[in-house]
């Protein structure tokens, strides 16, 4: 028998065990004071059971039982977390509008596209660098076609 098992305590308590079995826990119980306290809590939940003084709903009693086998109280990964609907609903919305707003947020900052090239001049437009308008004095004086010395 290994140290502490509960279904051999258990079937111990019952008398369900065979008379080597009984001989060998009977020596482990006179040894191991963990086991004598297992043993005497489930003689202590027989004796609630048999009196009529059990749990009345099955919940207190998986709960009574598994205090008993389990030899405190749950560690903390293993608990259940009761959270109201309306708390979890809060919880909802709230992760859904802090995703949309991170969402619309990158929308936003997304660069803006690259201003237009510059056109490429393919013709010079004399009329550009004419300040004074004398452009229009040459163009007067000379007629196309004539060479000026």
């Amino acid at each position: 028998m290994e140290h502490n098992d509960p279904e051999q305590i258990s079937l111990y308590v019952d008398g369900e065990l065979g008379d080597a079995d009984r001989a060998r826990l009977e020596a482990h119980l006179a040894a191991c004071e963990a086991c004598r306290r297992t043993r005497d809590a489930f003689a202590a939940v027989g004796a609630r059971v048999r009196a009529g003084a059990a749990p009345a709903d099955r919940l207190a009693a998986r709960r009574a039982l598994r205090e008993i086998l389990a030899g405190g109280p749950d560690p903390l990964w293993r608990r259940r977390v009761a959270v109201p609907a309306p708390a979890l609903a809060a919880l909802v919305m709230a992760l859904a509008v802090a995703v949309v707003l991170l969402v619309a947020g990158r929308r936003e900052t997304a660069p803006a596209t690259a201003p237009p090239a510059p056109a490429i001049i393919t013709e010079l437009d004399p009329a550009r660098f004419d300040r004074g308008n004398r452009l229009e004095i040459y163009v007067a004086r000379h007629e196309p076609g004539e060479v000026t010395p």
